[in-house]
């Protein structure tokens, strides 16, 4: 997942929900605690 939107809060208690700060302007970055890369679906 790629946003921050308060409604996702409950994705993370069944699956790992990361997210980016697009209101910061921050499109992409890698996780620290899990590697991963996280990123905006420009396909939306």
């Amino acid at each position: 997942m790629t946003d921050g939107l308060p409604a996702y809060k409950h994705i993370g208690k069944t699956q790992v929900h990361l997210a980016v700060n697009r209101s910061a302007r921050v499109f992409a970055r890698t996780d620290a605690a899990t590697g991963h890369r996280v990123y905006v679906n420009r396909v939306e």
